[in-house]
């Protein structure tokens, strides 16, 4: 792993999504990255320095960065993450956290179920990214559906 390549690709993804906020009466916004087979979504949240929710804010272009990056965190053993999330701070502090064994669902108020657009990925993109991205059994979720035999 590229530590310093990760690092300078995470820098990259939040200026271009402090960037896409410019103008923007925010405090704090994450920025939700999906990259699971086939399927691919990026999203916003952010709220303002009240604490009320942002509404129609431009969705930043990363998803080239963010397909960069989980290559370069991809680990022969654990495979890649399924999601990233990268919450930003006004002051430009930004935390990111990655996903690596758990369903990517994109319901705000579950993270356990879809949201109403259903938007996630299936098993077959799993299968897929499985086999892009092999993982030892010992890193694979039980849930995980098993690849293909070649």
């Amino acid at each position: 792993m590229d530590v310093t390549r990760q690092q300078q690709l995470q820098n990259e993804i939040a200026a271009t999504f402090a960037e896409s906020l410019a103008g923007h009466d925010w405090a704090e916004a994450t920025l939700f990255l999906v990259e699971v087979g086939s399927t691919s979504r990026v999203w916003v949240d952010a709220l303002d320095a009240a604490g009320g929710v942002k509404h129609g804010l431009a969705v930043p272009d990363v998803a080239g960065a963010g397909s960069r990056l989980r290559e370069v965190m991809a680990d022969p053993e654990k495979g890649a993450w399924f999601s990233f999330a990268l919450s930003l701070t006004s002051d430009g502090s930004f935390t990111a956290r990655f996903t690596l064994d758990r369903r990517v669902y994109d319901n705000p108020a579950s993270p356990f179920e879809p949201g109403p657009t259903g938007d996630v990925p299936t098993d077959a993109d799993y299968v897929a990214d499985l086999e892009r991205f092999p993982r030892s059994d010992r890193y694979r979720p039980t849930w995980l559906p098993a690849a293909r035999s070649l």
